[in-house]
């Protein structure tokens, strides 16, 4: 049933929109930074997330080190060849100010040019939680299993052709193209290689040029494995780095066959649906 405290209910729907840009933001993150790999049909690659210390910057020709515009030219070069992507994932959810960390796990589902279907759940002393977030063609939903109480909520996507809107926050609904598109608003920058477990990344941090603009993220940065070229940590700063979310993927399977009924939801019977694609 759903929640009868209006505190919880209105803190459940804050949640649940900054989660909906948070799984968007994951779309983006494939389609704007020109991801993809150079591996056959249904290769697969396990990532382990334990930091290492950093290690020599290897030029992604293998000449010298590794430069920002080397490592974008890699990931432009590569970006045709992805499809889809299949990962286990592992979501963390920090606000520094009132010491909350949560942490999530589950499997991510993402298809061009934006579908995706992410299923996570956390466990405390209370019980379990899960959420699935959807994002079909046209439409996304947040459905939320909580201890006691279950809902949907249903938003109406921006359009990919809305280049307006993709210029003023680029890390919505994956409207940004390229990192080119990117590189208009946000200053992006090389911080080294770092090795993640037991492979190499290239470290990208993303600020935005103008410290005023109205953009949900204040600091993107990107773990880029140098074998796959796809992010296999991605950290997001939001309210000036008090809120930060971190995601770590690993069992990456690329160009997977994906049927695109996994992008579409189908409510549960009984459970409260908000609607908000009719808002204007």
């Amino acid at each position: 049933m759903k929640a009868d405290n209006k505190d919880q209910t209105l803190e459940v729907r804050r949640l649940a929109r900054l989660s909906l840009l948070v799984s968007a933001a994951i779309s983006f993150c494939f389609l704007s930074s020109g991801l993809s790999c150079e591996a056959t049909e249904g290769a697969s690659t396990e990532a382990t997330h334990t930091a290492a210390p950093q290690s020599e910057a290897k030029d992604v020709h293998g000449t010298g080190e590794a430069t920002l515009e080397t490592v974008l030219e890699k990931l432009s070069t590569t970006r045709k060849n992805l499809k889809t992507v299949k990962a286990d994932v592992v979501f963390e959810w920090h606000i520094l100010a009132l010491d909350i960390k949560e942490i999530w796990t589950g499997k991510l589902l993402f298809k061009l040019p934006r579908l995706l279907n992410l299923e996570v759940k956390t466990k405390d002393e209370e019980g379990e939680r899960r959420k699935k977030y959807i994002i079909g063609k046209k439409y996304a939903w947040i459905y939320t299993q909580d201890i006691d109480w279950e809902q949907v909520e249903k938003y109406k996507l921006a359009s990919l052709e809305d280049k307006d809107k993709s210029a003023a926050n680029p890390l919505e609904y994956g409207l940004a193209a390229d990192m080119e598109q990117v590189r208009k608003v946000y200053d992006v920058s090389y911080e080294g290689a770092e090795a993640i477990g037991k492979r190499q990344t290239h470290k990208l941090q993303m600020v935005p040029k103008d410290k005023d603009a109205d953009l949900i993220y204040s600091k993107v940065v990107l773990w880029i494995d140098d074998t796959l070229w796809l992010p296999t940590k991605i950290e997001q700063h939001k309210s000036d780095g008090e809120e930060i979310e971190i995601y770590l993927l690993s069992n990456i399977q690329l160009n997977k066959r994906i049927s695109n009924a996994k992008f579409r939801f189908k409510k549960p019977w009984g459970v409260t649906e908000l609607d908000y694609s009719r808002e204007e």
